[in-house]
This record gives C-alpha cells, sequence and structure tokens, in this order.
C-alpha cells in the first residue's frame, strides 16, 4: 500500500505542477500580448543577430516563445523584411548593426536575405554595419556580411575561406555486407539511387550538376568578395587557392575586412556616428524590441483595403499522408490534403486575388504530386497562381510548381530534377545468413507477392518494375511540356532526373523569373492587377490554446518516454514513409549541402 500511496502522491504533483505551469504560461501569454509598444529614441541603431539558420516563419512553441532569451531565438525570414522595410521608413533609426555568426542557411536564403538588406540601404540611404564576435564566420556568414557599408571585426578571430564542397555518403558497401541487395529503375543518367547506391563513388552525370551547383555559389560568393575589396574574381579564387585561412588576420591585409575593432568599440563607434549627426542619446535597439513597433509608427504606409494575395507555405517530402498520432500538426510534411484544404479557405474568401505557393520540397510521392498539381491548375483558372521556389522545389517539388501560372525561382534554388527512381530492396540474404528467419507463403494469385522484400525479384517482374517507371517518367514529361508550353522531347532534354540551379533553369526556361518570395509576390499582384494589397499566410497560425496543447503534449512524451533522445530519428522515418511504398519516386535521391 505504501508504494501505491506514494505512486498517487507523486503522480497528483505531476499534476498540479503541471496545471500551476499552464497558468504561469497563461499569465505570461496575456501580460506579454498587453505590453505597451516601445520608446524608440531619435538616432537609434536597430542590431540584428544573424546566425545559424534562417527560417522562413517564426515558430510557433510557446514555451520558446515565453522562456527562451528572444534575442537569442533564430531570426526568420520575415521577421528580417519587416524589420527592415519598418527600419528604412523609420525616421528615429539611424542604421543598423548585424552581429554575424555562423550561418546555416540555404545560399538561396542567404541570397535573399542580402538583397532585403540592399533594398534597405537604398530605400533609406541609412549605413549598414556589420560585425562578428569570437565565434567569427564561415563563408556563408561572410557572405551576408558583404552586403554591408562597413565590416568590423576583432584581430583574433575564427574566419573560415577556404571555398565550398558537397559530401554524398553511399550506404551500398554496408548493405552489401550485412546481406540487403537493391534492384534500382531510374528515368535518366542523371536519376541515381544516391546514398542506397551499389557505387562507391559519383558517377560522370552526377558529378556535373553537382559541380554545376557548387560552380553556381561559388560565382556569386567570389562576385560578393570582389565588389566589397575591388580584387577581380580571378583574384579572389587565387585567394580562395593560395591556402586555406582560418584566422582574420589576413582578411584585412586584403581588404575583406575594414576595421579590426572589439565588440565595445564596435558599439561606440556606431553610436558616435549618431552622436555626431545630433542625436545625444542615441542607443542600439534589438530586434526582439523593434520588432514590438507598429508599421504605423515607423513611418509605413499601411495598405487599409480588403484585397489579399495568399501565401502558402509548402515544405518537406510530398507524402499520401502525415500520421497526426505521435506528432499532432505537424505542418514539415506536404500531403494533398492539407493543400486541398488550404486552397477551399481560400477559395472561400473573395478578397484573395491572388496566390503564391512557396515550395520548399525535394519531392516524394508521384500521385500526391498529381493531385497537387491538378488542384492548383484549377485554381489558376480562377485567379493568378505563382509557384515561389524555395532553397529546393526539384522531382515532386518541381512538378506541383507547375500547376501555376507562373514559376519563380531564386539564383541558387536546386530545381528540376525531372525524373523517377524506383528502388526494391531485397532481404534475402539478410534473413538466411543473418537472422536466420524463414519466410513461407500461401498465394491467391500469381503475383502477390511482387515487390515483396524477402526475396529477389524474377526477371519478368523487373520488367513490370521498369515499365511502371517508364509510364511514371511519361507522365511527368507529359504534365511538364503542357505547363512550359515545350515539346515532349524540349522538356526530355532538360530531364532525365537532372538538377538546375535557378539561373540555369531560367535560361533552359524551366522557370519564368529569378528572384525570392517578395519577388513572387510582387509578380502575383502585377498578375492581378493590384496597386496595392494585404498577406494571408496558410497554413493560419494556429490558436495559442492549439499551440500550448501541441507543445504540452510534446513535453509529457519526453517526460513519460524514457528513449525520446531517439525521437528525433521516429520522426524522420515518419516523414521518409514515402520510401517504403512500393512503385516509383519523383524524388532527389540525395541531400544537397554546400558548405
Amino acid at each position: 500500500m505504501k508504494f501505491f500511496r506514494t505512486m498517487l502522491a507523486s503522480m497528483l504533483g505531476f499534476v498540479l505542477a503541471f496545471v500551476l505551469l499552464f497558468l504561469v504560461v497563461l499569465i505570461s501569454v496575456i501580460s506579454s500580448q498587453r505590453e505597451t509598444e516601445p520608446y524608440i529614441r531619435d538616432g537609434s541603431v536597430l542590431e540584428i543577430n544573424l546566425q545559424g539558420p534562417l527560417p522562413e516563419r517564426a515558430t510557433e512553441d510557446p514555451f520558446e516563445m515565453l522562456f527562451m532569451d528572444q534575442d537569442k531565438k533564430p531570426v526568420n525570414m520575415q521577421s528580417l523584411h519587416n524589420n527592415l522595410r519598418k527600419a528604412a521608413a523609420d525616421d528615429r533609426i539611424a542604421g543598423v548593426k548585424l552581429n554575424i555568426n555562423f550561418m546555416g542557411a540555404s545560399w538561396s536564403q542567404l541570397e535573399e536575405a542580402r538583397e532585403m538588406i540592399n533594398e534597405f540601404q537604398e530605400e533609406s540611404d541609412k549605413f549598414v554595419y556589420a560585425a562578428t564576435n569570437d565565434a567569427g564566420w564561415n563563408e556563408q556568414g561572410y557572405y551576408l556580411a558583404t552586403a554591408a557599408d562597413s565590416i568590423f571585426t576583432p584581430p583574433e578571430t575564427f574566419f573560415q575561406f577556404k571555398g565550398f564542397r558537397s559530401n554524398v555518403e553511399f550506404y551500398g558497401g554496408l548493405l552489401e555486407r550485412i546481406g540487403v541487395e537493391i534492384d534500382e529503375v531510374t528515368s535518366g543518367p542523371y536519376k541515381s539511387p544516391g546514398v542506397f547506391s551499389q557505387r562507391d563513388q559519383l558517377d560522370p552525370e552526377n558529378r556535373e550538376q553537382l559541380e554545376a551547383i557548387i560552380d553556381g555559389i561559388s560565382n556569386r560568393f567570389t562576385g560578393a568578395v570582389s565588389e566589397k575589396t575591388g580584387m577581380s574574381t580571378s583574384e579572389v579564387d587565387d585567394l580562395l587557392n593560395e591556402r586555406p585561412r582560418m584566422r582574420m588576420s589576413f582578411a584585412k591585409e586584403y581588404g575583406l575586412v575594414d576595421e579590426f575593432l572589439y565588440p565595445d568599440e564596435i558599439k561606440e563607434r556606431i553610436l558616435q556616428r549618431s552622436k555626431d549627426d545630433g542625436n545625444r542619446r542615441a542607443e542600439m535597439v534589438s530586434l526582439a524590441r523593434y520588432n514590438r513597433v507598429s508599421a504605423s509608427s515607423a513611418g509605413v504606409e499601411e495598405y487599409t483595403g480588403s484585397e489579399k494575395i495568399a501565401v502558402i507555405y509548402a515544405g518537406g517530402p510530398i507524402l499520401p499522408q502525415a500520421s497526426e498520432g505521435l506528432f499532432p500538426g505537424q505542418e514539415s510534411v506536404i500531403t494533398a490534403t492539407r493543400v486541398l484544404d488550404q486552397i477551399e479557405d481560400i477559395k472561400d474568401d473573395d478578397d484573395v486575388k491572388a496566390v503564391v505557393v512557396r515550395i520548399n520540397s525535394p519531392g516524394g510521392s508521384p500521385d500526391t504530386s498529381d493531385l497537387i498539381w491538378e488542384r492548383l491548375k484549377r485554381l489558376s483558372e480562377d485567379m493568378p497562381v505563382v509557384a515561389s521556389m524555395g532553397p529546393v522545389a526539384a522531382s515532386g517539388g518541381y512538378y506541383i510548381a507547375a500547376g501555376a501560372d507562373t514559376i519563380v525561382a531564386s539564383p541558387n534554388t536546386v530545381t528540376g530534377s525531372i525524373g523517377v527512381i524506383g528502388t526494391m530492396f531485397n532481404y534475402e540474404d539478410l534473413y538466411e545468413d543473418h537472422l536466420r528467419i524463414s519466410v513461407d507463403k500461401v498465394k491467391s494469385h500469381d503475383w502477390a507477392d511482387w515487390m515483396d522484400p524477402d526475396r529477389r525479384m524474377t526477371d519478368q517482374e523487373k520488367a513490370f518494375f521498369e515499365d511502371l517507371v517508364d509510364k511514371l517518367y511519361d507522365t511527368f514529361l507529359d504534365r511538364m511540356a503542357e505547363s512550359r508550353d515545350m515539346s515532349r522531347d524540349e522538356i526530355h532534354e532538360v530531364a532525365q532526373g537532372r538538377i538546375w540551379t535557378g539561373d540555369d533553369a531560367y535560361e533552359r526556361g524551366l522557370v519564368d523569373a529569378v528572384g525570392g518570395l517578395r519577388s513572387s509576390i510582387d509578380i502575383a499582384g502585377e498578375m492581378a492587377e493590384l496597386e496595392d494589397w494585404n498577406i494571408e499566410v496558410f497554413p493560419k497560425p494556429k490558436t495559442f490554446l492549439e499551440r500550448l496543447s501541441f507543445s504540452t503534449q510534446m513535453r509529457l512524451e519526453q517526460m513519460f518516454n524514457p528513449d525520446f533522445p531517439g525521437m528525433d530519428k521516429l520522426r524522420a522515418l515518419e516523414q521518409l514513409e514515402v520510401f517504403s511504398r512500393p512503385g516509383g519516386l519523383y524524388m532527389l535521391p540525395y541531400d544537397i549541402e554546400v558548405k
């Protein structure tokens, strides 16, 4: 009995603690919503901390929103755009200081963020200074810094200046060692099984397309350094090839930075510049604080009409369905149900005059891709639809984009990959030689066990599999030829699984324009003949109670599941459940990460 009394007491204590935590969070949120708009002194300098990723939108985790230091949260693209737009119009803001450390964002996001900084300078004629601390820069961080008027760093900090590479790992040898074989069928030489390939290195076709992506990023980087330093791009290439550079000490010599200053000295330099302009009480204003300044207070003319452009965010693998059991509300996958529900909400709103679909996906299920493609195509009969490609919009990601009237890609977007990959895992040797598992069957028909992984496919079954992949590829070509107003042969010439950068895709007619999300929204407004508009975002942000419920459930799972440190692996497996489905895939065979 003592054990049960102790257990009940513990459970009661937990429940009371949880209720108390809930009330604290609720009160904190109510209090935060009542916070008055902060006072901004004349001559203030907006300070923005940039490091790690650059997510598209802000987190909806209420615990993170309340208990995490707001200045340490990753800046998102929406917040960066909105606050730079306000700061450009705000007479109280004298300039911007960018505190940049190691960046982990994709190159297309960095390109768009850099454009935002350039737009701020052009619209406001205010200064932008970039700085780092002891964390230092990688190439991505320095690429952002080159947009600033002046770059300041401590003299002895880290600086990665060595060029770019993308690694592809192959697990074919490991699979062979444990007795797993793979039958692969692809629609072209550029579509390979990637990490599951039986090869141990890149084939010529995949090396060719990865080299093109690396070259595109390298050219943009050397161009930015050239513009900053006055060196030619060939001189920048020579500097990168000379030897690895890991310290800041060489940067001043070559004009990569303007001056060596410690953080306090940089702050004093910036405030002194503002004081020299007569702003005696100038101060640094954090992004978290300035985020609470309204657009009207900053001097931004807000649109008061009702006409809207809807922006649908579609990110992650394309799956037939996403489980709502373990991870309810998950929005890191694309399903037809979710996209179609959002489209229905949009059609019910008479004020929505155009739609932008922001796609960041390596592809996935052919059936789901086709459903979304068809629905976007039908929507385009009612209003302009623009596909805005993020870091990746390839294979199935490109397929759904083709349902739009206009496709816009960032210069470094990874896109194309018009092709199909089919893989069948064969565990026969694994079962027999390693696990000692035997499989016996009773079948109703001859082909009932086709694609079962416990045995090898026969030659006839392989022919069936090849026919399936060929038919999926034919459908892909037909859809793209219709979308791009090109012949089937013209599409095949740039397809065969080949991936392209946004710039290269534009040259080959696979996209209509090069630009980021803001450019895509402007194009949609132009197509709808709108003078101005409001933005309606989909999926719509959850209410506080929805966010709290979801976040609390996740934390309860953390408390009661002793294996929770591995739950991130389960989420990855859930998202990639598409790979367990028989048939071909409209999907990139491997992740492309350039460092």
